[in-house]
């Protein structure tokens, strides 16, 4: 069908030489209309609407209608996958809440120490408490890490 790669961009632009010849030789011969749609086929409607646009440029053409349903055609091109919310993955949701327990041991732990700065040397379970700590620091942030990717 249409082979052509358009070159449109946000601002119209002309034609370069050979452009303007291979463009012309798209253009239809005729501006005919049948069953209320310009042209005959949709390859020919859409080579004018590639050098129409390529002449007017993306700025303008936004400009024609509801603008929602530029935002929405646009959105179709995106993957399925980007275009779910990020709390709408419950892989996410799992990683956010396990990043929230983490620092709510770290605030754990930084209250006890500051609470009682007198604390003797660690016993093997204040060792384990500070291990305990370090790990929660360590994964929380990994999983903010991961959340801002």
């Amino acid at each position: 069908m249409n082979t052509l790669r358009w070159d449109i961009g946000r601002a119209g632009r002309a034609w370069t030489g050979t452009e303007s010849h291979e463009r012309a030789n798209r253009r239809p011969e005729k501006l005919e209309m049948f069953e209320g749609k310009l042209l005959l086929t949709d390859e020919d409607r859409l080579n004018l609407l590639g050098m129409l646009l390529e002449n007017v440029g993306a700025d303008q053409a936004v400009r024609l209608g509801d603008p929602k349903v530029w935002i929405d055609a646009a959105e179709t091109l995106r993957p399925a996958w980007a275009r779910r919310s990020f709390l709408g993955d419950r892989f996410n949701r799992w990683m956010l809440m396990l990043w929230c327990v983490n620092l709510v041991v770290i605030a754990g732990v930084v209250f006890i120490a500051v609470r009682r700065p007198e604390l003797p040397p660690l016993s093997p379970s204040g060792e384990a408490l500070l291990l305990c700590a370090l790990v929660a620091l360590w994964t929380s942030l990994a999983v903010n890490a991961f959340l801002k990717l």
